[in-house]
């Protein structure tokens, strides 16, 4: 005797469908939701950096006024060394177990910044704070070249072209009467090349490394450094604490260093980081 064949009736018919249209939605709404989130994070890394590309080209006049009276490696070591006390401090436990390519990697990180601001400083004695912070701020020029040759990452056609820009703003620079392109603009490039190698490196080491480790590492490699140097050209460790040179350590300690490099560590390290040092022209 035949079994009866089954056959789908409308009720089943109509419940997968149910079914099916409830799980596009449910998926849709998720999506939607990931999406969102995404949106979220790229508009607070956005803003994030916004305000340290703030903080930083806030600073080069009220550097310069504090650089007349201090000796700049003393500035230096002033500076970043009360930054590496304070996180120091507060995260001394986590810093009890750095490893050593922790410390190298900081210690890279440090001496490339160490480099930037110390021939930035100088600048400062010889030209304009704008002529420095616009030449600095060639180092976002110099960062997918320094890509390509280090790590064979080839430039795209929107890095290109703004070199070009960058080379039409140099020659009306350099060719000015008024500004002239001398041991100052010399200098400013130097720093550019140093902060786009710190560029560069953050983001290689960003991705291995303890973020707040690698932070708190260079201030303390910046600030020994400042130190070595002081002693060298005998520069006076106990500067004159007027109203000019303590207003530049605190706004430069918390604003442009602690907030800023900590903000430009962690956002290097997330998938958005290609906006990273695009907000980053170095006007510190």
């Amino acid at each position: 005797m035949d079994k009866p064949q089954s056959k789908k009736g409308p009720k089943n018919i109509e419940e997968k469908t149910r079914l099916k249209r409830e799980l596009m939605i449910e998926g849709s709404l998720k999506g939607l939701k990931i999406l969102l989130n995404t949106q979220k994070l790229k508009s607070w890394t956005r803003f994030l950096l916004l305000l340290v590309a703030i903080s930083w080209g806030a600073t080069f006049f009220i550097v310069q006024d504090a650089i007349e009276n201090t000796p700049i490696y003393t500035f230096l070591f002033w500076r970043f060394g009360i930054a590496f006390l304070v996180l120091g401090s507060i995260f001394y436990k986590k810093l009890i177990h750095i490893d050593k390519q922790t410390l190298i990697a900081g210690g890279v990180l440090g001496f490339f910044m160490f480099l930037g601001y110390a021939f930035q400083t100088f600048a400062l004695l010889y030209t304009y704070s704008s002529t420095v912070g616009f030449l600095t701020g060639l180092n976002v020029i110099m960062v997918p070249f320094i890509l390509f040759v280090l790590f064979h990452k080839r430039a795209s056609i929107f890095s290109i072209f703004g070199a070009i820009l960058a080379t039409i703003g140099l020659y009306f620079l350099s060719f000015d009467s008024k500004v002239g392109f001398g041991i100052g603009e010399i200098y400013s490039l130097v720093c550019a090349f140093m902060f786009a190698l710190h560029i560069v490196y953050t983001d290689k080491f960003s991705k291995n490394y303890d973020i707040l480790s690698l932070v708190v590492i260079q201030f303390f490699t910046v600030a020994w450094l400042s130190f070595c140097f002081a002693l060298f050209f005998k520069d006076e460790m106990i500067p004159t604490f007027d109203k000019a040179l303590i207003k530049a350590l605190v706004i430069t300690i918390l604003f442009a260093t602690i907030f800023a490099f900590w903000v430009q560590t962690a956002m290097q390290n997330l998938p958005s980081n290609k906006n990273c040092y695009h907000f980053h022209n170095r006007t510190r």
